[in-house]
């Protein structure tokens, strides 16, 4: 199992890169408050990657 923290999602989102975490065989976790990092503090601080790659982060 693959535990993500902020920074590599960021770092993929800017690199547009998320699609990557799709291609990992193992499972995946994202905590609640790194998805609250990366999303709803990046909407609120007006990273505009956040928007269209939280929706990726749902999906993955």
């Amino acid at each position: 199992m693959f535990v993500f923290d902020a920074t590599p999602l960021i770092y993929l989102a800017n690199a547009e890169r998320l699609s990557l975490l799709g291609c990992l065989d193992e499972s995946r976790l994202i905590p609640q408050r790194v998805y609250e990092e990366v999303v709803t503090v990046g909407l609120d601080t007006g990273y505009l990657f956040s928007r269209r790659e939280s929706r990726r982060l749902r999906r993955e």
